[in-house]
């Protein structure tokens, strides 16, 4: 199997076939894969993910340890976003170059001026980033799709969780659907609080990618009623977050009427869901 026919590096990140493909590739192919100029990835962190996958499959586990040295060194470290390379790049299974990760990150910090970059150092760091042809040729419109999720949470859940919690019980946390951005794994999450029904997203580990103590974004979440879409939370700049501490609220006594056959009508739409969406635009 050719390496070529992997450009698109966040389908194979993704796409379950894809992937488990991808992770038949020889080393030797894999090494070409990985030094490719023209693979397709909004991001770098895509790149380390799917590297991360291969190493895990029979080929990867079964390589030389020479071979995971220059499949680290193929990254374009410089294009790897801040939160990834703390939180994500040094667990990765066939990452090696830890000493010089930590390096990169003195060099990035807020008082860099007393580190000398050596040549050690800047063949590593000066890598140029990866231009393949689909970011030119559908980029926006491709990227923007693959950064956005819809969550259709049924309403009887809501109004059980609802009755559940006025009659005393704890909380029950709602597990929506798993984003992939750039090398994160965020989730929709809600529960009832009080007089609101609180929408959350957070960080989550799934596959190789391991549970990160928190990721840096720019996001917006919405509530799709009947009578229009409403931002709940918006970060217009990336900011660090942590488990539900990016998050937002429908007012229920705002969207109901108990004297209504169905209370729920202004939060659910005409299939009885309440509509939910994640849009992500960036991740530092």
């Amino acid at each position: 199997m050719a390496a070529n026919n992997f450009e698109d590096v966040h389908e194979v990140v993704t796409n379950e076939e894809k992937r488990r493909i991808f992770c038949e590739l020889c080393p030797e192919a894999m090494m070409i894969w990985a030094e490719m100029d023209d693979l397709s990835c909004s991001c770098e962190n895509d790149v380390a993910v799917a590297l991360g996958y291969w190493s895990t499959g029979e080929q990867g586990r079964k390589s030389a340890t020479s071979v995971n040295k220059r499949l680290s060194l193929s990254l374009r470290v410089s294009e790897l976003t801040k939160s990834f390379r703390y939180f994500i790049l040094p667990w990765l299974p066939f990452f090696t170059e830890h000493k010089q990760l930590s390096h990169v990150n003195l060099m990035d910090s807020e008082e860099p001026s007393h580190l000398a970059r050596g040549p050690q150092w800047s063949a590593w760091f000066d890598k140029r980033a990866r231009r393949g042809r689909l970011l030119f040729s559908r980029g926006f419109e491709l990227i923007g799709s693959r950064y956005e999720c819809t969550w259709e949470i049924p309403g009887h859940l809501i109004t059980a969780e609802a009755e559940a919690v006025q009659a005393g019980a704890e909380a029950q946390v709602l597990q929506g659907p798993l984003l992939y951005v750039k090398g994160f794994f965020l989730r929709l999450k809600c529960d009832v609080w009080d007089d609101w029904l609180r929408v959350s997203v957070a960080p989550e580990g799934s596959g190789v990618i391991p549970q990160p103590l928190c990721v840096a974004a720019s996001a917006r979440i919405c509530h799709v009623s009947p009578s229009g879409k409403e931002v709940l939370a918006s970060m217009q700049e990336p900011e660090y977050f942590t488990d539900e501490t990016f998050e937002g609220r429908i007012n229920f006594f705002e969207h109901t009427n108990f004297f209504e056959p169905n209370p729920l009508n202004g939060i659910i739409d005409r299939n009885g869901n309440c509509v939910i969406t994640l849009l992500v635009q960036d991740v530092k």
